[in-house]
């Protein structure tokens, strides 16, 4: 039986340099969203 991986996309909001970074667009999408779904993407994590 091979090992559940799982990863966790931690965003936060409050960045000092650049606030609200991940809910940026990036090609039409917010990069947290870039973010998840190359997580999905990846075959070594079981589950997001």
């Amino acid at each position: 039986m091979g090992k559940n991986i799982v990863a966790i996309v931690q965003a936060r909001m409050g960045a000092s340099r650049l606030p609200g970074k991940v809910m940026l667009s990036l090609h039409g999408m917010p990069i947290v969203k870039w973010v998840f779904q190359r997580t999905q993407k990846t075959k070594s994590i079981n589950g997001t």
